[in-house]
C-alpha cells in the first residue's frame, strides 16, 4: 500500500476533534474504544480548549493592529503638518531627514520626537507641540500593545501546533481500531478520515498538522480492497498496517 506524508488543517483537526468525542461515546463499550478513551479524549479537549484560545488571540491582534496603525495615520498627519511649519521657520530643518513610514513604525515615532525638539525652538508652537505629543503617546501606547498581542499570538500558535500534532496520533489510533471494529463503511469511521489540504494551504505551517507516521493517501483503492463482503456478508476489516487509515 502506497503511503505518505498526510497534511491536514488545524480547523479541520478542530472538527474532527469533536467528531472523535462523540464517537468515543457511541462506541465506549467496546474496551479497545475504551482503552483509547483514556489518552484520546483528553487530548481532543486539550486542542479543541487551546485552538478556540488561538482564535480569541487573533481576534485581539487584528484589532490591536488596526487600532495601532488608525493612531500612526493620526501622528503621520499631525507631522506633515508640523513639518511644512518648520521649513518656513528654521532654516536649518531637512524634512528630508524623517525616514519614518507607516510600513516603519518605529522610525515614525522617532521622527516624532526629532520634530518636537525642533518646535521647542520656534516661538508659539504650543498647539503643534500638544497634538503632537498627544498623537505620539497615543501611537506609541497602541502600537506596543498591537506587538504584543502579535507576540502573544504568535506563541499561542505553537501551543496549538504542539497539542494538534499530539491530538492527531490519538486520532490516527483510533481511525486504525474503528477501522477493524466497525468497518470502513461505517459512518464513524468515515466522518474521521482526514483530506489532504491544498498545498497553499499546506504551506502555512501555524495552520497545518502533518502526521509524523506515513500516512494512507490511497483511501479510495483500499475501501474497495477492503470492504469486500467475507463469506458470511460482513465488510471484510482490513488489517494492521503500519500505515494510517
Amino acid at each position: 500500500m502506497e503511503t505518505r506524508k498526510l497534511a491536514i488543517t488545524q480547523k479541520r483537526l478542530r472538527d474532527l476533534a469533536n467528531r472523535a468525542l462523540r464517537a468515543i461515546e457511541r462506541h465506549k463499550a467496546h474496551y479497545g474504544v475504551a482503552a483509547a478513551a483514556a489518552t484520546l479524549e483528553p487530548a481532543a479537549q486539550a486542542y479543541i480548549k487551546v485552538y478556540d484560545e488561538v482564535a480569541r488571540y487573533r481576534e485581539a491582534q487584528n484589532e490591536g493592529m488596526a487600532l495601532g496603525k488608525r493612531s500612526l495615520v493620526e501622528l503621520q498627519d499631525h507631522l506633515r503638518a508640523a513639518t511644512a511649519m518648520l521649513g518656513n521657520h528654521v532654516p536649518t530643518f531637512d524634512a528630508q531627514e524623517l525616514q519614518g513610514s507607516l510600513e516603519t513604525p518605529d522610525r515614525l515615532l522617532s521622527d516624532a520626537a526629532k520634530v518636537l525638539s525642533v518646535l521647542g525652538k520656534v516661538p508659539q508652537s504650543e498647539a503643534f507641540t500638544s497634538a503632537i505629543q498627544t498623537a505620539l503617546q497615543k501611537a506609541s501606547t497602541q502600537w506596543t500593545q498591537a506587538q504584543t498581542d502579535r507576540a502573544n499570538l504568535q506563541q499561542a500558535q505553537l501551543v496549538v501546533r504542539q497539542s494538534a500534532i499530539v491530538f492527531n496520533r490519538e486520532l490516527i489510533a483510533l481511525r486504525r481500531l474503528l477501522r477493524v471494529i466497525v468497518g470502513t463503511h461505517h459512518v464513524d469511521y468515515q466522518a474521521l478520515r482526514a483530506t489532504r489540504a491544498n498545498p497553499e494551504v499546506i504551506d502555512e505551517e501555524d495552520t497545518t498538522v502533518v502526521d509524523d507516521e506515513p500516512t494512507d493517501t490511497a483511501s479510495s483503492a483500499a475501501d474497495v480492497h477492503n470492504n469486500g463482503a467475507t463469506s458470511n456478508g460482513a465488510p471484510n476489516p482490513a488489517p494492521f498496517t503500519g500505515a494510517t487509515a
